[in-house]
């Protein structure tokens, strides 16, 4: 049987402390000492559940000596000179307070190798999202430019054969006038430069027509070479992958695995 004073230092605390002291230590021993932290095969486990059973035995026998003195001190004083044999046990060969600081020092490391390996992986989720972004971008550029284009190549076809129309009649009509003005000797120098007039712009537009033509034989083209040709195809591919683009017959490592596979 362990004196009050013994069961003090049980917990580290020396006689004299306040009930609140002694609720913190055992709190905080608990918490250290309980079996549950120990591997199974750990040759530390039956020392620490020898020691949580020293630790609930003070902390019971510290409560009831609280009731029966509110005031922390025993009706005979505190003994002088005790020594804590318990404390001092030299069969008690785990040196507790190293073992408590390699706990910190391990979990201080756990911490850091958690948030290094967090940092790496909110990396290389941005890398994944910024590539996928990339490659929207590429895929949807790509259809709304073939899009624009069959727009263009619409309109213009439905509008230019329109206007040629009407210009054709036009230009019909103003030679059937002008052919019946000059049988009944009607006919103007005013109207004669009319003519001509219709005439220059039936040919600009005409010229223009097929100027317009030309421009969008050319642009589908250049968007066929875009779309299959290697380069372009490697250079969008490197730009997905890496953020720039490189104009060159090689695909990206990427790429190449993929196509290896």
């Amino acid at each position: 049987m362990r004196t009050i004073e013994q069961y003090f230092r049980v917990l580290g605390l020396e006689p004299g402390a306040t009930l609140a002291d002694v609720k913190e230590a055992h709190r905080f021993l608990v918490q250290t000492f309980h079996e549950d932290k120990y591997p199974d095969d750990s040759p530390h486990k039956e020392k620490a559940r020898e020691k949580m059973i020293a630790i609930n035995e003070a902390y019971a026998e510290l409560k009831t000596f609280f009731v029966a003195n509110p005031d922390g001190v025993p009706a005979g004083g505190w003994a002088q000179g005790t020594s804590d044999q318990f404390s001092n046990n030299s069969s008690d060969e785990m040196d507790w307070q190293n073992w408590q600081n390699r706990q910190t020092a391990s979990a201080g490391n756990e911490i850091k190798q958690w948030q290094e390996n967090e940092r790496v992986r909110r990396e290389a989720i941005k890398v994944d999202e910024s590539k996928n972004q990339r490659r929207l971008i590429g895929v949807w550029g790509r259809v709304a430019v073939w899009l624009s284009l069959f727009v263009m190549w619409s309109g213009h076809g439905c509008s230019g054969s329109i206007n040629q129309a009407s210009d054709d009649w036009n230009l019909q009509y103003a030679k059937q006038a002008m052919e019946y003005k000059v049988q009944h000797n009607e006919a103007t120098d005013a109207d004669l430069q009319r003519l001509r007039h219709m005439k220059d712009q039936y040919n600009r537009d005409a010229n223009a027509f097929n100027m317009s033509f030309i421009f969008l034989y050319g642009f589908g083209a250049g968007l066929l070479y875009l779309t299959f040709a290697t380069k372009p195809k490697n250079a969008l591919a490197n730009w997905v992958d890496t953020g720039s683009f490189v104009w060159s017959e090689s695909m990206p490592a990427k790429e190449k695995e993929a196509v290896a596979s």
